[in-house]
């Protein structure tokens, strides 16, 4: 099984009592959902702003696919958790999932919606903490801390991960093995399949890339699993100020970077045009004596890559085998005339900071699965906050890189074979969510880092909101916003997305050219694809903005307008939300209410356009009849 990990940077620790949540005003200067729901215009899509109606996810299906759920926090005491699979559960009393028709689970229990909550938290929810945080930003229901999503049906999987797998018994992670999180996807999408509804699910956790581990048949997989009403988003991950290619261009003679892994065992993958050599060289002394890396204390193995069909060579390590033989420090070099990249697996390079040729390394390639998959949106991470002040009153500032762009430790692409990735941005640095009580709870005092922004009681537990930064934050933005644009369109493909995407996202950095290997096609904007999700975005003759003197009410079939300001004259056109112009209609010197009759068209979304010399007039807006 791959051994993934949590795509988190969390900041420091703090504790101690608290203010009213429901009541605190909309203070810009803090780390809170609702600033990330204003920077990328989600606060507008779920308040309806010049829309036929809220988007708030509802008659959307959400999974979140975690660890550490804490089912107690009051941001989910209203919300539509409706099945549950904990691969971790020692309870097999129902072996058998209701949500995939009796299909036999792998591993674990599935619980139903009224057996839940009495859980009080996931298997691992003691020691874990991740899921509750990133389903808080997915899905939360507070009214201040509100996720992007908070009318779905959540469907969640507690998966095993690197973190948890220390409470996964034998038995349990052998039939585990291979499963490369198909299961839990199928089991998120079965339900909706179900229930009529469509789906989105989002992954914060991820692995590494290699060339070992069937990328073409799993591609194939997830792409089959995917489709009409049925997204995967998944985070990039935190390696973007890690060593994780050597890349020797033609032009260059030789490049070099030190190699370190805390694994038992590592690898390395070659891939070359042109006459390259890989030369291994250790030392026992920091580094001031360096000798050539005997071939017994590694082995090579000549491949072809999964991803491009381009052959490969795995160098393959043990840490213990290096140590007895006296290797402090395991140094590498590409040299000749070729050009070659050489990847790390399970290790990372740590250039040296002489410039003595071993100091070439950088974050490129470091996406990681699942997000690389072709169909799965992958997303990475932006900076709008870099600092907090936790509830005791103490500020924490974090280097999180600039702001306004990106957060400088998400990872970067593109994927190994050069295809695109990843493909879209959003806030994840200094996010405040829900904290898991019990994790808190049980830990209280540890040197763990996470930053408790604000304390309050609920049935008498305390709870808190807490601080953390990285690309597990930014993802779950994504699929909560995603969510919204199901709910305008449920038949959205992941190819669909995708386009809305390129053709709606911001561009933070005005100097690259977009699709890059940073924030992939940009920043998402929930408005702006939303507008697109509904085919609305193309229509030229749309105004891009609201008239400020004119109010829109529909009753049955008849449009309403109320003008604050009277007199001028006015023409209405009424747009299908393919760009068809379907109706027009002139008003001459108009009145403080104005009656339009649409009751020969079908019920549905409309855009309707008001153009008039009067500037505060001119506009548009989306009715629903």
């Amino acid at each position: 099984m791959k051994n993934y990990i949590f795509l988190f940077l969390l900041l420091l620790p703090a504790i101690s009592s608290a203010q009213n949540r429901h009541i605190k005003p909309l203070r810009f200067d803090e780390a809170s959902l609702d600033i990330s729901r204003t920077v990328i215009n989600a606060d507008r899509v779920q308040r309806g702003v010049n829309l036929p109606q809220a988007f708030t996810g509802e008659g959307v299906v959400l999974g979140v696919s975690d660890i550490g759920f804490d089912f107690t926090h009051p941001t989910f005491q209203n919300s539509n958790i409706v099945a549950f699979w904990d691969m971790l559960s020692r309870d097999t009393l129902n072996q058998y999932s209701n949500v995939m028709d009796h299909y036999p689970l792998l591993t674990g229990r599935d619980y139903t919606a009224d057996e839940i909550r009495p859980l009080l938290h996931s298997y691992d929810g003691i020691e874990q903490m991740h899921g509750t945080h990133v389903l808080g930003i997915a899905a939360g229901g507070d009214s201040y801390y509100q996720g992007f999503a908070p009318d779905a049906d959540i469907v969640l999987v507690n998966n095993v991960l690197s973190n948890n797998r220390m409470q996964v018994d034998a038995l349990q992670l052998s039939k585990l093995e291979g499963n490369y999180k198909i299961d839990e996807f199928r089991y998120i999408f079965d339900y909706a399949e179900r229930v009529g509804k469509p789906c989105v699910i989002n992954m914060s956790a991820g692995s590494r890339q290699s060339f070992g581990d069937d990328f073409d048949i799993y591609n194939k997989q997830i792409s089959d699993l995917c489709g009409p009403g049925r997204i995967i988003v998944a985070s990039a991950g935190n390696s973007g100020t890690r060593g994780i290619t050597l890349h020797k261009r033609r032009d260059q003679q030789s490049v070099g970077s030190r190699v370190y892994s805390s694994y038992a065992g590592f690898y390395l993958f070659l891939q070359k045009e042109g006459d390259v050599d890989c030369n291994l060289f250790y030392s026992n002394d920091e580094g001031v004596t360096k000798q050539p890396l005997p071939d017994s204390l590694y082995e090579s193995i000549d491949t072809i890559s999964d991803y491009d069909g381009m052959p490969v060579r795995y160098y393959i390590f043990m840490n213990e085998k290096l140590q007895k033989a006296g290797c402090d420090w395991l140094y590498t070099t590409l040299t000749g005339t070729g050009e070659a990249y050489l990847f790390t697996q399970d290790a990372q390079y740590i250039n040296s900071k002489k410039n003595d040729g071993f100091n070439d390394a950088t974050d490129d390639y470091s996406v990681n699965f699942p997000g690389c998959y072709d169909d799965v949106i992958c997303v990475s991470a932006s900076d709008h906050r870099n600092e907090v002040v936790d509830f005791e009153g103490k500020l924490h500032v974090e280097d999180n890189g600039d702001i306004g762009h990106n957060y400088k430790f998400t990872s970067v692409g593109p994927r190994l074979d050069g295809y695109q990735k990843p493909d879209v941005s959003a806030p994840g640095s200094v996010i405040a969510s829900s904290m898991n009580s019990f994790f808190a709870e049980t830990h209280h005092g540890d040197d763990y880092w996470y930053t408790d922004k604000e304390h309050f009681t609920h049935d008498g537990r305390t709870y808190a909101w807490t601080v953390c930064s990285g690309t597990s934050s930014a993802s779950p933005m994504v699929a909560g916003i995603i969510a919204l644009w199901l709910q305008a369109n449920p038949n959205l493909t992941p190819q669909d997305i995708m386009d809305i995407i390129r053709r709606t996202s911001t561009h933070p950095d005005p100097s690259l050219s977009y699709p890059n290997a940073i924030y992939g096609y940009g920043e998402i904007d929930a408005y702006a694809g939303l507008l697109d999700a509904l085919s609305l975005s193309g229509v030229e003759a749309i105004s891009k903005t609201q008239p400020e003197s004119v109010r829109f009410t529909v009753n049955g079939g008849t449009l309403s307008l109320h003008f604050s300001e009277t007199g001028a004259d006015a023409e209405v056109l009424v747009f299908s939300t393919n760009g068809t112009l379907i109706h027009r209609e002139s008003l001459f010197s108009v009145a403080s209410t104005e009656t339009i009759s649409l009751n020969n068209l079908p019920k549905g979304v409309y855009a309707i356009q008001i153009n008039s010399a009067s500037k505060s007039l001119k506009g548009s807006t989306l009715i629903r009849l």
